[in-house]
């Protein structure tokens, strides 16, 4: 007999609901509609100061690379 299968579980972690927060806080305070239409007009493809904040201070570019690979898993 096969064991039963279990059901996934579709709801966030807590650590993700923090993550998902700070970001959310993040770029409300950093992207709201008058910026974004600005940099838009302004011809440049992407706001360094703001991938700098996803990326270096916050860790984002990391999070797919595995821990043991030098990421944050």
């Amino acid at each position: 007999m096969s064991a039963p299968a279990t059901t996934p579980d579709l709801l966030y972690s807590q650590e993700e609901e923090d993550l998902r927060a700070a970001v959310r806080d993040l770029l409300g305070d950093r992207c709201d509609p008058a910026s974004v239409l600005a940099r838009i007009e302004s011809g440049e493809p992407h706001d360094p100061a703001l991938w700098k904040s996803l990326a270096q201070d916050m860790g984002l570019a990391g999070l797919l690379v595995p821990e043991e690979r030098g990421g944050q898993g």
